[in-house]
C-alpha cells in the first residue's frame, strides 16, 4: 500500500518543480513509511510514498519505469491476480525484473492497453504517463476501495493524489470548502463523491477511469458496471447451490489476500462479517501445515456498557484457536479528535471512526496487513435499515395524526438515552419518515439533520447559497439505475454506491493508513460482489433474518453462539463523550459564526446534555465542521 501524487503541467507551462511535489508527497508520508521517490519526465511529476507489502526490495520502488523508458507508473494498492497475470504476459514474450505487482501492471498496459483494467483483480488508484501518446491514464478499483483525487490550478496544471491534503499542499490550489459538502455531512455524515471538501478538487468514482493531456481532460468512462450485475443475473442459482458458492468464493477471496511478503492479521469483531474471515484465515493456514495461532487476530473495546464488543471478540478467537489482543478506547482519547481529523482527509460524522483509529494503530504494532469483513452488510443485507424498509410501508398504513401523537408522548415520558443507535433515536428516525416514499425513507435512517433543521443552525447567508442542493439527488440517481429490481436489491444497491465507498471505505482506508497499516477486505472481492448482487432478495434477508446466505455458508464452522447473537455495530459512545466535543465545537466562536449560529448550537448541546434528545450523531458531525473550516490542514 502506497501514496502517490502527480503534476501535469498544463501546455506552455514550466515543468513541475521537483521540490514542491516531494513537499506535496511529503504530506502523505503515512501511507509509505519505506521509501519516497520524485521523478519529473517532460511536463509530468510523479511521486511515490512506498509502503513495502510484495517484493521488498528498492528495484521495485516506485515511480516505476519500464526497460524502454515509454511508460512511467505510479500505484496504490494490491493487484492480487499479478502473478497469474504474469505468466500469462511472459508466454506472450515480456520480461521482468523485479517479483511486484507493480510491474505486472506496467506490463498489461504494455500488453493490453486501457483495457488491463478488465483483467486486474485487486484494490488500486494509479497514474501511468505514456510518453508516445503525451497522455496520462488515471483508474480507480471497481468498488472505490483506494482513492484517487484531482484538480486544476488556475494555471490549467492538474494535479493528482491518494488524498486531498496532498493536492492543497500546492501553494496555488485554492482552498474555499465546497459548501455542498458541509450539507452532505450535516444531513448524512459524510461527503458524497464525487466531490470533496475543497471546491477545487473532486475525486475519481470507483470503476471510473480518465485520460489527461497537457489541454486537460480527455476523456473518461466507467470500465465496470455494477448495477448490470444486480439488473441482468447471469446465473439462477437455488439456495444450497448459491450457499456452496458463496462459501467457495469467500474462502478463495481470502486465500488471494493472504499473499504478503510482511506479517499479516485480521480486524475481529466477533460478529459474523469478520469472524467469517478469520475462520477462513485459519482454515488456509492449517491446509498449509500451520496451527491457527499463527492468525493474529485485534480488537478494540470501551468502558462504556453496550458498546464493547471485546467478550464476543475474545470467545470467538479462544474458539478459533487464533493469537488475540486487544485494548479499550477511554474517554481520553478523544483529545486526539482534531488529529483524527487531518487523517480523515475530511469532515466526517461516523463516529466508528475514532476507534478504527486506535486498532488500526494497535494493529500495526504488529502486522503490516489486517483483512476486515466490511463490505458484507451491504452485499447481503446486514443493516437494521433493511428491516425499517420493510416495517415503513405498515407505518405509511397508520394515520399521521396517531403516529405524531404516539412520537410526542414518547418524547414527554422517555428522556433520551444515550445508548448505542438508542431505541428513542431509532424511534424518531423511523416516525419522522412515514409520508415519504421507500426510497426517500431508506435515505432518511441515517439522516441526521433534515433540511427544514440544518436551515436553522446554518448562517443565513450559506443557506440561501445552498437552497438548490439536495443530498438524496445522488441516491435517487442511483436509485434509476436499478429500477425494477426488489426493492431489497435496489437498497443494497445504493448503500454500496454511496454509504460504502463514501463513508466504510473511506473510514477504513484513512484509519488504517494513518499507521501505515493495509487493509485488505475480501469480502469486496469483485467474484462476490457480482455473484451477490445477482442473488434473489430473498437469499438475503427473509423475514426477520438478514445475511440469510452468509449465515448458512457458515454455520458449519463457526460457534452456534455466534449465530444466536443480535447484531451489534462499531460505534464509538459519543453520546456519552460529548462534553469534550462541544468544547471543541463551540471555541472560537469567531470562526464558528461564519458557519453557524451559536445560539442554535448551544441549545442543541443543552438538548442532549439534559437529556430531552440524543443528539450525540449531530454533534459530532458538528465539532468535524468546525475543527476543518477553523484548521483548514493545508500547507
Amino acid at each position: 500500500m502506497c501514496g502517490i501524487v502527480g503534476w501535469l503541467a498544463a501546455a506552455q507551462r514550466p515543468a513541475p518543480d521537483a521540490a514542491l511535489l516531494s513537499n506535496m508527497a511529503q504530506k502523505i508520508a503515512h501511507r509509505g513509511p519505506d521509501a519516497q521517490q520524485i521523478s519529473v519526465v517532460g511536463p509530468i511529476g510523479l511521486g511515490h510514498r512506498r509502503l513495502s507489502v510484495i517484493d521488498l526490495q528498492d528495484a521495485a520502488n516506485q515511480p516505476m519505469v519500464d526497460s524502454s523508458g515509454l511508460f512511467h507508473l505510479i500505484f496504490n494498492g494490491e493487484i492480487y491476480n499479478y502473478k497469474d497475470l504474469k505468466r500469462d504476459l511472459e508466454s506472450r514474450g515480456h520480461h521482468f525484473r523485479t517479483e511486484s505487482d507493480t510491474e505486472v501492471l506496467l506490463e498489461a498496459y504494455k500488453c493490453w492497453g486501457e483495457d488491463c483494467l478488465d483483467v486486474l483483480e485487486g484494490m488500486f488508484a494509479f497514474a501511468l504517463w505514456d510518453v508516445r501518446q503525451k497522455s496520462l491514464f488515471l483508474a480507480r478499483d471497481r468498488m472505490g476501495k483506494k482513492p484517487l483525487y484531482y484538480g486544476r490550478l488556475p494555471t490549467g496544471d492538474f494535479l493528482f493524489g491518494s488524498e486531498v491534503k496532498a493536492l492543497m499542499a500546492h501553494p496555488e490550489m485554492p482552498l474555499a470548502m465546497d459548501l455542498r459538502s458541509i450539507i452532505d455531512v450535516l444531513e448524512i455524515g459524510y461527503i458524497l463523491g464525487p466531490k470533496s471538501a475543497i471546491a477545487s478538487i473532486e475525486q475519481l468514482e470507483p470503476a471510473q477511469s480518465m485520460i489527461v493531456t497537457q489541454e486537460g481532460i480527455q476523456r473518461q468512462w466507467f470500465y465496470w458496471d455494477l448495477a448490470s450485475f444486480f439488473c441482468n443475473p447471469v446465473q439462477s442459482w437455488s439456495f444450497e447451490e448459491a450457499t456452496a458458492q458463496l462459501q467457495a468464493l469467500t474462502d478463495e477471496a481470502v486465500t488471494a489476500r493472504m499473499v504478503a511478503d510482511v506479517p499479516l492479521g485480521a480486524f475481529l469483531s466477533g460478529g459474523l462479517d469478520s469472524t467469517s474471515i478469520v475462520a477462513s484465515m485459519a482454515r488456509y493456514q492449517r491446509s498449509q501445515g500451520y496451527d491457527a495461532d499463527t492468525v493474529q487476530s485485534f480488537s478494540i473495546g470501551f468502558q462504556e456498557k453496550g458498546y464493547s464488543e471485546l467478550p464476543e471478540a475474545q470467545a470467538m478467537a479462544k474458539d478459533l484457536g487464533l493469537h488475540h489482543r486487544d485494548e479499550i478506547v477511554t474517554l481520553d482519547h478523544i483529545d486526539d479528535f482534531e488529529r483524527l481529523c487531518w487523517f480523515m482527509d475530511a469532515p466526517f460524522a461516523d463516529s466508528s471512526f475514532i476507534p478504527m483509529y486506535y486498532l488500526a494503530k494497535m494493529t500495526r504494532e504488529h502486522v503490516t496487513v489486517a483483512l476486515s469483513g466490511d463490505g458484507a452488510d451491504e452485499l447481503f443485507a446486514g443493516y437494521s435499515t433493511y428491516g425499517a424498509d420493510r416495517l415503513h410501508g405498515l407505518l405509511r398504513c397508520v394515520p399521521r395524526s396517531l403516529a405524531s401523537a404516539f412520537l410526542q408522548s414518547y418524547q414527554t415520558v422517555m428522556p433520551a438515552s444515550h445508548g448505542k443507535v438508542s431505541f428513542d433515536y431509532k424511534i424518531r428516525q423511523f416516525l419522522a419518515a412515514r409520508d415519504l416514499s421507500p426510497e426517500e425513507a431508506h435515505y432518511s435512517w441515517r439522516q441526521l439533520f433534515k433540511g427544514s433543521e440544518w436551515a436553522k443552525i446554518l448562517d443565513p447567508d450559506l443557506c440561501a447559497d445552498l437552497k438548490d442542493y439536495n443530498p438524496y439527488d445522488r441516491f435517487a440517481h442511483f436509485y434509476r439505475d436499478v429500477d425494477g429490481c426488489d426493492p431489497l436489491n435496489r437498497a443494497l444497491y445504493v448503500d454500496l454506491k454511496t454509504w460504502l465507498v463514501d463513508d466504510i471505505l473511506v473510514k477504513v482506508d484513512r484509519t488504517t493508513m494513518a499507521h501505515s497499516l493495509e487493509a485488505r477486505t475480501p469480502f469486496l472481492d469483485r467474484k462476490i460482489v457480482e455473484f451477490a448482487a445477482g442473488l434473489p432478495a430473498a437469499f438475503k434477508m427473509k423475514g426477520r433474518e438478514q445475511k440469510r446466505i452468509l449465515r448458512k455458508a457458515q454455520e458449519n464452522y463457526l460457534p452456534k453462539d455466534l449465530f444466536r447473537r443480535k447484531k451489534r455495530g462499531f460505534n464509538a459512545p459519543i453520546a456519552h463523550w460529548i462534553d469534550r466535543l462541544a468544547e471543541i465545537m463551540l471555541q472560537d466562536a469567531s470562526g464558528t459564526n461564519e458557519l453557524f449560529q451559536k445560539n442554535a448550537i448551544t441549545g442543541l448541546v443543552e438538548e442532549h446534555m439534559t437529556r430531552r434528545r440524543d443528539n450525540g450523531f449531530r454533534l459530532l458531525a458538528l465539532a468535524s465542521l468546525n475543527v476543518w473550516h477553523n484548521r483548514p490542514f493545508s500547507r
